[in-house]
């Protein structure tokens, strides 16, 4: 629970997009929680969720996005979370990257 806890402090801390937190959430991505939650989003919600929205066309999403990075362990599929094409989530990515650069 000590490792579980750290982890947790590390996503909540380190500042977003820095390499020690890369690590941290690359670990996170590892776990059984978060394997079991991005598998349930993607069987509740199994199309791209941004390209429904903007174009209205269903296309399979393969990737999970987190709305906010502030529930960890305690997502809820829907929620805290988006189902998104491998293609979406990068021009979600990059659109981010130059909002922040701002």
């Amino acid at each position: 629970m000590t490792d579980l806890n750290a982890l947790i402090r590390d996503l909540t801390l380190l500042p977003r997009g820095g390499k020690a937190w890369g690590v941290a959430y690359s670990r996170y991505r590892r776990t059984a929680h978060w394997v079991a939650i991005r598998d349930r989003q993607l069987e509740l919600h199994p199309f791209c969720e941004m390209e429904l929205l903007m174009n209205g066309n269903k296309i399979h999403a393969d990737e999970v996005h987190h709305r906010d990075y502030t529930q960890w362990f305690k997502e809820f599929t829907g929620v805290h979370l988006v189902s998104i094409s491998k293609a979406n989530h990068l021009l979600w990515e990059q659109r981010r990257m130059r909002r922040q650069r701002r």
